[in-house]
């Protein structure tokens, strides 16, 4: 029986771990495994821009088409459009912040999912339309969304303003021209390939359909400079538009590696060579095993994992959960083209059955996250960020003589200032005023310090009342 049957896990799992049994079975010495299989952390170094384009047609019926797309795609920027009544309610993403834009009809809106990484900053927003300022390198560029209904012409007058800017629009504009693959011409379409060609801007756009419905090609990109764009369809989703996933020659800055271990491969593979490193224990010294088995640990923990850029980094997303949602796709599409009422009761009981599990993980995390703030002093590892130290700059005191920055010479004018301000008051002998009221504070000061009487609320509020019947 193979051993890999063994294991428990997805099928790329499983063939990672026959190829390591591989390489375990045709090396001569643990020595040399060890060092095939040491890995170096790659340096920094810089990412482009990814970014998904999606018309999930009403986002409060595809939620599970957003999951799976962050989860194996994990784009910097989502772009979304036919959001519909969702963007009044967009879910939490972790990592990532949303900015949206309603529509003209219920079935509109505009939104965009972006990455804590990226700085943004709105710059026009109207119906059915946003864009920001992406704070990239060498210099930030305008990203736009936009949604075109099917009976509305092309905005020309819109994009017109963006003609002279580094700009890249994305959205479904409902325009379909041959130029760009679709078999046959639209009015948007036609008005569009005139802008085009009367402006220079050029297009970023698949080579295969993004409609389901048709062989048209109606979800693209709008920029003054395609040079080095690449769009591509996923194959993926329940809505009638397919994902397209946009790579950008644009650098988003320097990127740093974090190490993802795969723990179940390396755990199963230990239980498998056991036996045999509990064999060497009793052929070799107590150092030379540790030795190397120290170094065998090390190299089978590098070859396990992988470096991945660090602003791709989510919280793992369970395969339970990856899989209750593909299954929930594919029970969709199902009734979707069968409309009998017998694959609408499975896809509605699947639908709850995702919906519950996600819940539940969810709130696991939440209390989690509750339980790890309420211990000792951890909760300062969230709210540190908005706490930082703050002193205001100081440019010297102003005296009659103007202002003073030199350190020294503002220290003795505060010192003499201080001095005479704290010293014991001086008296004219000459006038009365001043003779009588030091003789009254030599005598005040005389008497003996006593304990003063306690005063209670009633005689208090007795003594108001009275002072009131005088004063009417």
């Amino acid at each position: 029986m193979n051993v890999c049957d063994l294991f428990i896990g997805t099928n790329s799992e499983r063939r990672q771990l026959s190829k390591i049994i591989e390489e375990w079975n045709t090396k001569s010495s643990i020595s040399s495994i060890s060092k095939e299989w040491r890995k170096k952390r790659p340096n920094a170094s810089t990412e482009n821009l990814s970014i998904i384009l999606y018309n999930c047609e009403c986002l409060s019926t595809h939620i599970a088409d957003l999951d799976i797309l962050l989860s194996v795609y994990t784009p910097q920027i989502f772009i979304l459009t036919g959001v519909g009544s969702s963007i009044k309610n967009l879910p939490k993403m972790t990592s990532y912040y949303w900015i949206s834009q309603e529509g003209t009809n219920s079935f509109g809106g505009v939104a965009m999912l972006i990455h804590n990484t990226l700085k943004t900053k709105i710059t026009m927003q109207q119906s059915d339309f946003l864009l920001i300022e992406l704070d990239i390198l060498p210099k930030p560029i305008f990203v736009g969304a936009i949604y075109v209904p099917p009976s509305k012409p092309f905005p020309q007058s819109l994009l017109d303003k963006f003609i002279n800017k580094p700009f890249y629009i994305f959205g479904d504009c409902n325009a379909k021209h041959t130029d760009w693959l679709c078999r046959q011409n639209n009015a948007s379409g036609s008005q569009l390939k005139n802008w085009l060609e009367s402006t220079g801007c050029e297009m970023i756009y698949p080579t295969k359909p993004t409609s389901k419905r048709s062989t048209a090609v109606i979800d693209f990109g709008i920029t003054h400079n395609a040079y080095g764009w690449k769009a591509d369809v996923i194959q993926e989703g329940t809505s009638d538009h397919y994902p397209v996933l946009i790579k950008t020659p644009v650098s988003t800055g320097e990127n740093n590696y974090f190490r993802k271990t795969n723990w179940k491969i390396l755990q199963f593979f230990l239980q498998c060579v056991f036996q045999y490193f509990n064999s060497l224990v009793h052929n070799h010294d107590q150092d030379f095993f540790f030795a190397l088995f120290s170094a065998f640990l090390s190299s089978l923990w590098d070859r396990v994992s992988e470096y991945i850029p660090i602003n791709k980094y989510r919280p793992p997303w369970p395969q339970y959960l990856v899989k209750l949602a593909r299954h929930h796709n594919i029970l969709r599409k199902r009734y979707r083209r069968s409309r009998k009422q017998e694959h609408l009761e499975n896809y509605l009981k699947m639908k709850n059955i995702y919906l519950n599990e996600k819940s539940l993980f969810m709130q696991q995390k939440i209390e989690e996250r509750t339980s790890y703030i309420s211990q000792g002093n951890n909760i300062w590892k969230y709210v540190h960020p908005t706490f930082h130290p703050y002193a205001s700059t100081f440019k010297g005191i102003t005296t009659d003589m103007g202002i003073i920055k030199d350190h020294q010479l503002i220290a003795d004018t505060l010192a003499n200032f201080y001095e005479k301000h704290f010293e014991n008051p001086s008296f004219d002998i000459g006038r009365i005023a001043h003779v009588e009221a030091i003789k009254n504070y030599e005598k005040i000061s005389q008497l003996p310090i006593d304990p003063m009487t306690k005063i209670t609320l009633e005689e208090v509020e007795k003594n108001w009342k009275r002072a009131q019947k005088r004063n009417p």
